[in-house]
């Protein structure tokens, strides 16, 4: 064979169509989004099946029992009183424990708040007045809100007369 032959007989490489460019391109596109869509989607299922946590059968009073649960309901609350207790069901279907935040106002103005930490079932918190720093509670509408992450699960109103 001569050398010339021997380039003839050699494969050429195969030009590429702009229309078979722009379809591998679209190909891969299309497979990305796909893939964007599944992750998309099991994400948010993830979230919108997420358990969510909830307080109720909350109650306000001044006295526990001996078994820590409060001794009765009382919305009108002396200010002489040294504590003054919240308590309710607190419902977290994962049932791990998780921080709650504690806010107590006094006329839509923050007296006092904490966190600390909470499971599944009765969950009790409460408002210490210090004698020696305040004769009194300060008269007036209360509420006491308690905050799960950004998401407010309870308010409770009182009243200190």
């Amino acid at each position: 064979m001569t050398e010339q032959n021997s380039l003839t007989n050699q494969a050429a490489p195969a030009k590429s169509s702009p229309r078979r460019i722009v379809m591998i391109v679209l190909a891969i596109v299309g497979g990305i989004f796909a893939i964007c869509i599944c992750i998309v989607v099991l994400v948010g299922k993830a979230f919108w099946n997420a358990p969510t946590v909830e307080a109720t059968e909350a109650r306000i009073g001044t006295e526990i029992r001996d078994d820590g649960h409060l001794l009765e309901e009382n919305r009108v609350i002396s200010a002489n009183v040294e504590k003054i207790y919240l308590e309710f069901n607190f419902g977290n279907p994962a049932n791990i424990q998780v921080p709650l935040e504690f806010r107590w106002y006094v006329e839509n103005q923050l007296l006092y708040s904490f966190s600390s930490i909470h499971e599944d079932g009765y969950v009790s918190a409460s408002i210490t007045r210090d004698p020696k720093k305040l004769a009194s509670y300060p008269t007036g509408n209360y509420h006491v809100e308690v905050w799960f992450g950004n998401t407010m699960i309870l308010s409770e109103p009182f009243v200190v007369k």
